[in-house]
């Protein structure tokens, strides 16, 4: 798309003002968001909505799907009370309520999302698109399912010479996926190490 048909920025143009930027005042079709951007995106000065994300050959749609965890430190000084912020963050009515209202995030509680939070007034009108982004066709991201991510991260250090369309997709993809497998079986040795 940007180098073909050039309906996106170009590489200098995003350097100089970013898909997010370009959003922000109204210059690009859609972004990707989430939920933790609603609360900013309430100032925007156009009207805006969700749409599940657009499909390829498949037909049907996908995208990213990600958390907030929130842990105690096993070397804390005060593991009750601790213990006893996360479960009020992550599962009392009143929380979770001031934290969507706040733009912030979909209700943990599943009664609470599909009943108050979809059909709640306010942007965005269509709530239900996160929700099934959660509940249907979302996907974590590949590093989220092992044991650390630095195989993952190894894909995106070298990408910029495909997205310049200087290099093949399939190029790069055959370079990058010996290092790839190498930093992937090193993670999953950790993981056998740690059970």
């Amino acid at each position: 798309m940007q180098n073909v048909d050039k309906s996106t920025p170009s590489i200098s143009e995003a350097q100089t003002l970013d898909t997010y930027q370009r959003w922000m005042k109204g210059e690009i079709g859609f972004f990707p968001v989430g939920p933790w951007d609603v609360s900013t995106y309430t100032k925007l000065d156009f009207d805006w909505d969700l749409i599940p994300y657009p499909v390829m050959s498949t037909g049907k749609t996908a995208t990213w799907i990600g958390s907030l965890g929130i842990a105690v430190s096993q070397s804390t000084k005060h593991p009750d009370l601790a213990a006893k912020l996360a479960v009020y963050l992550s599962t009392n009515k009143e929380a979770q309520t001031s934290l969507w209202e706040a733009g912030v995030q979909v209700p943990n509680l599943i009664d609470m999302a599909e009943k108050d939070y979809a059909t709640s007034a306010g942007k965005p009108e269509n709530k239900a698109e996160f929700l099934d982004i959660v509940q249907d066709y979302g996907r974590p991201l590949p590093a989220a399912t092992t044991w650390n991510g630095e195989w993952y991260d190894e894909f995106w250090t070298g990408i910029q010479p495909v997205l310049d369309g200087k290099k093949s997709a399939a190029d790069y993809c055959k370079e990058v996926q010996p290092r790839m497998q190498q930093k992937l079986d090193a993670a999953n040795q950790q993981a056998e190490q740690n059970r």
